[in-house]
């Protein structure tokens, strides 16, 4: 295990803009001193709507602000889409892309993805790029090749830029579709071969030695302590228990 972890708080749309400003007023101290304590990255992914708002209030603190998403394009007649150029104005420092309830609900394909990424590099925006298997995957035995074909247009994008403009890491969260929202946790056994499969792979890649690995689905303050221990995971990233302080802070520490 890495000392030094990513800890990735997704928001999603569980909370409206009050109630996030809320939250964020009513456990201020407490989360400015736990990113303060803590060896870990703390990261708060809100709505877009409360973001330069947040960027204001939290800016004085160590907490990181990332966004759920961005555009597949910089710029243009794209109605409702929130571009990459924008995010890193809003005091972005972080942004998922290619979450699976992204890719259900939205139809985003893994192209898409790759494009949202590579725009997010280009403004010096660090990208959690998620990936993942359904149940189905899981229940074939082809959890492996459905990621290695979700991650190949990322690798297609990002090739020649690596070298180029990425100095900093560039972040896979492995998020299993059966998992999220249900309780489940894979059993160490399956982390282990996916985070292992996942270092061998990403070094074979455009962009070698840069790669490092999340996790995410149904994590607790329980199950945290033992995701933490899987060889190559670097970082969480956490739903629902991220909006329970005192959960988040066990997960945290």
């Amino acid at each position: 295990m890495n000392n030094e972890l990513l800890i990735v708080a997704n928001w999603k749309m569980n909370i409206s803009h009050d109630e996030t400003f809320s939250f964020v007023t009513k456990h201020y101290d407490d989360l400015s001193k736990l990113a303060a304590t803590t060896k870990h990255t703390v990261v708060l992914c809100p709505s877009f709507t409360t973001l330069y708002p947040l960027h204001n209030v939290l800016k004085d603190t160590p907490l990181k602000l990332g966004a759920q998403d961005c555009s597949n394009h910089i710029k243009g007649a794209f109605t409702g889409q929130v571009s990459a150029q924008s995010l890193k104005s809003l005091g972005c420092s972080y942004c998922i892309v290619g979450h699976s309830e992204r890719r259900k609900y939205n139809g985003e394909t893994s192209e898409a993805v790759a494009q949202k990424a590579s725009l997010l590099i280009s403004q010096g925006i660090t990208p959690i790029i998620c990936i993942g298997e359904n149940s189905s995957e899981y229940d074939q035995g082809i959890t492996l090749a459905t990621l290695e074909q979700q991650l190949a247009p990322v690798f297609a994008a990002f090739a020649g830029q690596c070298s180029r403009s990425v100095r900093t890491p560039l972040y896979i969260a492995y998020e299993p579709t059966w998992a999220i929202g249900t309780g489940n946790v894979p059993s160490h056994k399956h982390l282990e071969v996916v985070f292992s499969w996942l270092s061998a792979h990403t070094q074979k890649s455009c962009c070698p030695g840069i790669w490092k690995f999340l996790y995410g689905g149904s994590i607790t303050g329980q199950s945290a302590a033992d995701i933490k221990k899987v060889s190559h995971v670097n970082g969480l990233l956490i739903g629902q228990a991220s909006l329970d302080f005192q959960e988040f802070k066990k997960i945290v520490e």
